[in-house]
């Protein structure tokens, strides 16, 4: 099955999916923007950012990118 997130004309209006950080204050989605073709497939990507995430470090941050 094909799955299109997107096209080479940008995002579709309304979401396939949602998706939460498990990290109740780590401001996943704050900062959400096009990240282009990325991996070259003719679709564009989106990169989500959560801006306090913790891996062993508290507020390393951390980029999300979504095909």
């Amino acid at each position: 099955m094909a799955r299109n997130f997107g096209s080479p004309t940008g995002l579709a209006l309304s979401p396939a999916r949602t998706r939460e950080s498990n990290q109740a204050l780590a401001y996943y989605g704050w900062s959400v923007a096009s990240a282009g073709d990325v991996n070259g497939d003719g679709s564009w990507e989106v990169i989500v950012g959560a801006y306090y995430f913790d891996n062993g470090e508290a507020d390393e941050v951390r980029a999300f990118v979504f095909h």
